[in-house]
């Protein structure tokens, strides 16, 4: 692990995306008083998946564990300062879109619930959805959840 770059210019991180994969983590969360799984609707701020329901997630950064990523996407995007060690890795999905690739590492956990959810600016809203209930979703998100989902039934 070395330091975390967080940040490159624009231009440079289109160009990547022309060319390579983007590694990235999605979170699938359930709440131990709850049946159901958090989910977020992405809204105008999120040009790729806007308007959708979504799994927490987004990329991992230069010198960043696949852990670190995934608890500070949770945190930044619903606010939940959620301890690495919750999270368990459960698979791989490649998803393609819009002329871009990306492999998402998928990570289950389940917290207690007394932490409140505080959306960043690119959700509008969030829901605790059983499996048999799940708002519409991309199919990548369906793939996330399945995976997820998957080995924890195996």
């Amino acid at each position: 692990m070395g330091k975390i770059v967080d940040w490159v210019p624009e231009n440079l991180y289109q160009e990547h995306l022309k060319s390579f994969p983007l590694l990235t983590v999605d979170a699938v969360l359930s709440v131990r008083r709850i049946d159901g799984i958090l989910l977020i609707k992405r809204n105008k701020n999120n040009n790729l998946w806007k308007n959708d329901w979504a799994t927490i997630g987004g990329r991992v950064f230069k010198g960043e564990t696949l852990k670190q990523a995934i608890s500070r996407k949770v945190k930044d995007e619903v606010g939940l300062k959620l301890p690495e060690d919750i999270f368990t890795e459960k698979g791989i999905v490649t998803i393609f879109i819009s002329g871009k690739h990306y492999v998402t590492v998928v990570f289950t956990a389940h917290y207690g619930g007394s932490e409140k959810v505080k959306l960043d600016n690119t959700s509008s809203k969030y829901g605790f959805y059983p499996l048999d209930r799940l708002p519409p979703l991309r199919p990548a998100y369906h793939e996330i959840i399945r995976v997820a989902n998957q080995t924890v039934n195996q």
